[in-house]
């Protein structure tokens, strides 16, 4: 069969496949079609059979099937669903007896474009109804592989063409409602590469790329169709396998892969020494939610690591931390069913417009125990695949309060979120980001979306940041600093603008920091002003602090003296006072 995704064009003739058993019928059904076939716009071809019509669609390419569901060796709906398994871009266009045939309805339900009543269509109308069978089932076909062009993209890591975190976390879900309703058992292996940092510094990131290709290759040789292989993020990898029958063996598979990985010794002309530590989590012996087995493969890995052990399951004995982070993260699983998260605001000031130019939206858990700050719990959420729809509670909190501060004439200037590394890179954050703002009224063009300089490290995220920037959202660097290697490169990078480290403001207070503080500050602002690029100065504490960056030539100044961490009264309060500063 030809390769084609779609019908021919209107203007060549439509090939036509009349599948009828009864010779009256498809005479009338000719007599009906023959104009257009001796017009040249219609090429017609005969099946009494279900067996003949299949025979037929597997020797030639028709655009429509026009199909009696009553055949002498089939019955039924299930002539379309047979139709369609054969050759889904062909369109179908029932025939029926009756104008209320129920089949046919129930056709329609299973992809049938349409259905006619026998001997009731002028042949013109007929003609009509055919085409724009065609031409729907055409459109429908576009729609379908775009979807699925989407989904692979937002499903799919671009470098291996491996599962993501979300869509690994998706079939992780699918298991674990599966193992439930049968008493079964699952392993998640988590697995790191260990010297990838070191092919990298050695050989360059194309050399690094390619090692991580040939990776996922290897395990997708060494799993069955039914487990499922994602990249997790840089050189970490994860693996589902799910049972087959009784044939349930963890332990050997991780060690599989682990011999697998640990041969591999070149890429391409590039001798490589690198090597794996996998770490695996059971389900229901060491957790029943996605994120607390993700945890507890991951801290499995890590001793793996520290102990040369290649392979280690995990051991709630040995392998809880002392920080409790298994509970943290079986805490923030609850935390978000029952929602505990609430947000703030911080404002940042225009001193030269003598207004508020904007509030950042900060993340607050109510934990029972008393209230918890992002970095309590955040880096616990972002290494167990939490972040994403933690991230999602944010900007939906954040959203519906912008919308309620519209419909009360608050006018906030614009909202700014903070990003994590893993956050940019996913790629289902620009149109999550799109929906929920245009849903709540909020252009991209009033979102700020704060990242550390580290996103720049790899290429990675510069195109992320482009992405964003492409769909009109703003992105700033956040806690710019002399240590941060873009620092000198800041012309080569394309942002929004920059938040210097709030370290700066507090060295202003210590005699020994405050003149190489102020060249730094001067020297940003420099940069800053030749680049067009606004910069906030952030951690201002006190009237000091204030007025020396202020003399600096600060313009825009962030920090709890100028504006703590306010609730939505008190940030429309804000805004209707005028927010002067001086």
């Amino acid at each position: 069969m030809n390769g084609s995704t779609q019908p021919a064009p209107p203007s060549e003739p439509l090939a036509l496949l009349l599948v009828e058993d009864s010779p009256a019928d498809a005479r009338l059904l000719q007599e009906a079609l023959r104009p257009a076939v001796d017009a040249g716009r219609l090429r017609l071809a005969f099946a009494r059979t279900l067996a003949e019509a299949i025979t037929e669609l597997r020797r030639r390419e028709f655009c429509c099937a026009l199909l009696d569901l009553g055949l002498p060796d089939a019955r039924g709906v299930s002539n379309v669903e047979a139709l369609r398994l054969i050759d889904p871009r062909v369109a179908v266009v029932v025939l029926t007896g009756l104008d209320s045939d129920a089949s046919a309805q129930t056709a329609l339900k299973l992809g049938a474009q349409d259905y006619v009543v026998k001997g009731r269509e002028a042949p013109e109308e007929l003609l009509k109804r055919i085409r724009l069978a065609v031409q729907r089932h055409r459109q429908l076909l576009e729609l379908e592989d775009r979807h699925r062009r989407q989904f692979q993209s937002a499903s799919r890591d671009q470098l291996t063409g491996l599962a993501n975190r979300q869509l690994f976390e998706d079939r992780v879900q699918q298991a674990l409602a599966h193992a439930r309703r049968g008493g079964l058992r699952f392993a998640l292996c988590y697995l790191d590469l260990d010297g990838f940092k070191a092919v990298n510094d050695q050989y360059g990131h194309a050399v690094g790329d390619a090692l991580l290709k040939e990776v996922a290759g290897l395990l997708q040789e060494e799993v069955r169709e039914s487990d499922t292989v994602a990249r997790l993020g840089g050189d970490e990898f994860g693996v589902l396998l799910v049972p087959t029958d009784d044939d349930f063996h963890p332990q050997q598979a991780a060690q599989r892969i682990y011999h697998r990985l640990n041969a591999l010794r070149q890429i391409g002309d590039w001798p490589l020494q690198v090597s794996c530590s996998v770490g695996y989590a059971l389900y229901p012996e060491h957790g029943d939610h996605f994120a607390v087995l993700l945890h507890h493969s991951d801290l499995a890995m890590y001793a793996a690591k520290r102990r040369g052990a290649g392979v280690l399951a995990f051991d709630p004995q040995t392998m809880t931390p002392p920080t409790d982070s298994a509970v943290v993260v079986r805490d923030l699983a609850t935390a978000l069913a029952q929602d505990e998260f609430s947000i703030c605001y911080q404002p940042w000031f225009d001193l030269e417009a003598r207004r508020c130019a904007g509030v950042e939206v900060l993340l607050r858990w109510n934990h029972r125990e008393g209230l918890r700050l992002p970095d309590q719990f955040l880096p616990a959420a972002e290494r167990s695949g939490l972040l994403r729809e933690i991230g999602i509670v944010v900007l939906q909190k954040a959203c519906a309060q912008w919308r309620d501060w519209q419909r009360h004439g608050v006018a906030v200037e614009r909202l700014s979120f903070n990003l994590s590394n893993t956050q940019l890179l996913d790629p289902t954050l620009p149109s999550t980001l799109l929906e929920h703002c245009t849903a709540a009224g909020l252009a991209p063009s009033q979102v700020q979306l704060e990242l550390r300089c580290t996103a720049l490290n790899e290429i990675q995220g510069v195109v992320a940041i482009e992405r964003l920037r492409g769909y009109g959202f703003g992105v700033w660097l956040d806690r710019l600093g002399p240590e941060c290697p873009l620092f000198q490169h800041l012309s080569a990078v394309t942002v929004d603008g920059v938040k210097l480290d709030h370290a700066f403001a507090r060295a202003l207070a210590r005699e020994e920091d405050r003149a190489s503080t102020r060249r730094f500050v001067v020297a940003a602002l420099a940069a800053g002003a030749a680049l067009d690029l606004p910069v906030v100065a952030t951690g201002v504490e006190s009237a000091h602090q204030f007025q020396t960056l202020k003399e600096l030539g600060c313009r825009y100044l962030q920090g709890l003296w100028l504006g703590g961490y306010l609730s939505a009264r008190e940030v429309a309060e804000l805004e209707r006072q005028g927010a002067a500063v001086s």
